[in-house]
């Protein structure tokens, strides 16, 4: 979405970032392209996301990836105290471009795409259900999506197991995904999901009883 937003709205960022804050989103951006091309051309294993164990073939490498870079540079940039503060201006700057309207529409082409994945996702693994809508949502916008082997070991446990339970079924693929996670997300990760799939649960520290609090039915067959 930076990228967009530096591609057709330059106007708009040199307005909401100041000159020397703008020229270090810009060389990100920069670093981050030239980085992901070169990943691209040696057709590395993809990764989902950063919570993700890296390919081996990734880990043979000497330096940080494309995504790994960009972290990096939020680490070293917008925070002060090594990491623990948000810097203001930053914050201010940020908060700006995320209310306007022009990258609001592409947040909002992005909550499409995602929706459209969970969506397909949910049609493969045959649980019509809105908590295996919002899990797998989840799983989109956390973790990146499922990998190939997911899908294809689910789908051998379903045909192993014809009389399992949309519970089990869910549970089954929540721990196919989490296979790939790094040990120190696990928890974080499996906890989300599992309040999803179960109604309740803890999330990020806070107990949750999410059809309570949305105000939703999660077995509903909503289509």
């Amino acid at each position: 979405m930076l990228q967009r937003m530096r591609e057709n709205h330059s106007d708009t960022m040199a307005v909401i970032f100041s000159s020397d804050h703008l020229k270090s989103l810009y060389d990100m951006l920069d670093s981050w392209q030239r980085a992901a091309k070169v990943e691209a051309f040696g057709a590395l294993p993809k990764r989902l996301s950063l919570l993700d164990e890296p390919p081996v073939q990734m880990q043979d490498r000497t330096g940080p990836s494309a995504d790994e870079d960009s972290v990096a540079w939020a680490e070293r940039t917008l925070y002060t105290d090594g990491g623990k503060t948000f810097d203001p201006v930053w914050q201010a700057e940020l908060v700006a471009l995320a209310a306007h309207p022009q990258y609001v529409s592409y947040q909002l082409d992005a909550a499409l795409g995602y929706h459209e994945k969970a969506a397909g996702y949910e049609a493969l693994i045959k649980v019509r259900q809105l908590r295996a809508y919002l899990m797998l949502y989840d799983v989109v916008v956390q973790n990146g999506g499922l990998y190939e082997d997911d899908l294809d070991d689910y789908a051998a446990y379903v045909k192993a197991n014809p009389k399992a339970t949309s519970t089990q079924k869910l549970q089954k693929l929540l721990a196919l995904r989490l296979r790939h996670v790094r040990p120190k997300y696990v928890a974080d990760v499996k906890s989300r999901k599992n309040a999803i799939i179960n109604g309740t649960g803890t999330v990020h520290g806070s107990r949750r009883n999410l059809p309570v609090e949305y105000n939703y039915p999660p077995l509903w067959t909503y289509r």
